[in-house]
């Protein structure tokens, strides 16, 4: 099938065992019709013989057979934090086991946003960063499904029906102690269990990880963002928190002009002078440029000074990432205020 939206010519592949790269138009839609990857990179009721690799879908009704029964960590995962990175690693170590795909079942938007529109900017992370996360910690398969009102009212047993038993076909499930799920947030680790030991599922609940004598959460980590603490907030992700977004040319009030990013969805760090680095995204290797970073009270941007010119020509309107390395407080020049 041969298809042209605003210019974008695309054609969608039938692929079969015989021949892995073999191309078939389809004329015409079939009610048993064959399985297609679409081109952007998303796979679509993929077959079971296509090649092994990270693989993304939005709703749990989609996911090809080929990423089903696999082992899956549940969570929001905003920030992909020491704690969430625990759900993975014992998710991974228990799909190496059943040589099984390793899974991840997270909600797109936060279920934040659909509860409370109304409330400040509080993401650590976007969808894009936590996919690529996910990919380096090794996740086969990420199910960022799509959360809405209608999804969250779910009753606990249809959720697991739905999405765990018949969506994903999961051999075993592996969730934080605190784990809640489904309409009013009535489902939890003890209901997991009963349903895994009726329909043939296993269920692995994971203690608290704490850093520094605090749980290492999503919570804490935005508490110390707002503070002005990178240094604790980096021992609780495992690196430096990272923005991701559109470098763009702001205007100071001085009538200066200067690179800057956007930090309209996220969490907003304490105003302030900063170190931070910045690389282009979606590099395979990143090249980091350590500048000085400047967040208003105001405005909800980081201004960054000290990039070369040639840098902010090549970059200028270019997707990039912004890692908030040390707090200096009011002044630029500053030792770093954060001593612990």
């Amino acid at each position: 099938m041969i298809a042209n939206d605003n210019d974008l010519d695309f054609q969608l592949f039938e692929l079969d065992a015989d021949s892995q790269f073999a191309k078939t138009r389809v004329d015409q839609v079939e009610t048993d019709a064959p399985q297609f990857l679409d081109l952007m990179g998303v796979w679509f009721d993929a077959p079971d013989n296509f090649p092994r690799e990270f693989s993304m879908f939005r709703e749990y009704s989609s996911v090809p057979g080929r990423c089903r029964g696999a082992v899956v960590a549940i969570g929001k995962f905003d920030g992909v934090h020491l704690g969430h990175q625990a759900l993975i690693d014992a998710a991974a170590e228990k799909a190496d086991e059943l040589e099984a795909p390793l899974g991840v079942l997270t909600f797109e938007p936060h279920p934040r946003a659909v509860f409370e529109p109304d409330s400040q900017p509080f993401l650590l992370s976007t969808p894009e960063a936590r996919a690529r996360t996910m990919a380096e910690l090794g996740v086969d398969v990420l199910l960022a499904q799509s959360f809405d009102r209608e999804f969250a009212s779910l009753e606990p047993e249809d959720f697991v029906r739905s999405v765990l038993i018949e969506g994903m076909k999961v051999q075993h499930v592996v969730v934080g102690h605190d784990f809640r799920f489904g309409r009013k947030r009535a489902g939890d680790p003890d209901l997991l269990r009963k349903m895994g030991a009726e329909n043939g599922f296993g269920v692995t609940v994971v203690a608290a990880v704490s850093v520094d004598g605090d749980l290492a959460g999503s919570t804490r980590l935005r508490t110390l963002i707002a503070s002005g603490r990178p240094r604790a907030a980096a021992r609780i992700l495992g690196g430096c928190w990272e923005i991701e977004g559109t470098l763009e040319q702001l205007a100071d009030p001085n009538g200066a002009e200067l690179p800057g990013v956007s930090l309209a969805s996220y969490q907003m760090p304490a105003p302030g002078w900063y170190t931070v680095t910045l690389a282009r995204a979606g590099s395979d290797k990143a090249n980091w440029h350590t500048l000085r970073g400047q967040v208003g009270s105001t405005d909800a941007f980081v201004s960054l000074l000290d990039l070369p010119e040639t840098d902010f020509v090549k970059l200028l309107g270019k997707p990039v990432r912004v890692a908030f390395v040390d707090y200096l407080g009011n002044r630029w020049d500053a030792d770093p205020s954060e001593t612990d």
